[in-house]
Formats: C-alpha cells, structure tokens, sequence
C-alpha cells in the first residue's frame, strides 16, 4: 500500500506541474494542479491522507512526500522573492506553505466528498487564486 500512496504523490507532482505550465503561475498551480489530482483520484487521494494501515516508512513514500511539499514551498519562495525582491523570513514561508496547503487540501476534500456539487459556482480557482495572491503578501 506505501508504494501505492508514494505514486500518487509522483502523480500528484506530474499534476502541478502541468498546471502549473498551463496557468503560467507556480503557485496558483500547486492548488489547481493538487484539486485536480484528488478529483482525478479521489480513491487515491484518500489513501494518501486516510489514516488506514499504510506503512509511512518507507523510504520512497518518504521521499515523495516530503517532494510534493517542497515543490510547494518553493513555488511560494520563488514568487515570494519574485514579487518582494526578498527572501521570506523562514517562519512566514512555513506558515504560508501550510496555509497553501491546507486551502487547497479543504477545497479538493470537499470537492470529491460531493460538498460542492450545490456551490457549483465556487470553482477552485475563484477560492485558490485570492489565496495565491495573500501568500505572496509581507
């Protein structure tokens, strides 16, 4: 089952990076290409963050994980200096990175739970987007 969860992390990174490439903004692409990776595989979605019997030593399991976060913490970094020509204090980076994270895991948990089929105009990216832009704020 680990080795299962580690590929869907690799899948999930595959997935912000084309999004990011498509919308041409590494953050607002780690949130868009992460909903779109749990909408895709909701199952495996699941799996990645169910607390059921999964063994989260393994190496590669490790590894993967820790990869898909800091593919998002340095998307935040490099659009941080980008915008502010300074490097972000490394605390701010950690609590905008879990910010990051935790928007876009809310919005893609409900999204594949069916909360959202009755707010169908509350798209991912009308909710990521004003996110994207507050990260980035000192």
């Amino acid at each position: 089952m680990a080795e299962v969860v580690a590929d869907g992390y690799e899948r999930m990174v595959d997935a912000i990076h084309a999004a990011q490439r498509d919308l041409g903004d590494c953050v607002l692409g780690c949130g868009i290409g992460y909903v779109n990776f749990a909408k895709n595989y909701p199952q495996h979605f699941r799996l990645m963050f169910g607390m059921g019997g999964v063994n989260r030593t393994l190496p590669r399991l490790l590894t993967s994980g820790e990869a898909t976060l800091q593919l998002l913490r340095q998307s935040i970094r490099t659009a941080w200096v980008a915008k502010n020509c300074a490097e972000p204090d490394s605390t701010v980076l950690e609590q905008r990175t879990f910010l990051a994270w935790s928007t876009a895991h809310g919005y893609a948990s409900l999204a594949i739970d069916r909360k959202l089929d009755e707010l169908s105009v509350v798209s991912a990216e009308s909710i990521l987007k004003p996110m994207a832009s507050f990260l980035l704020t000192p």
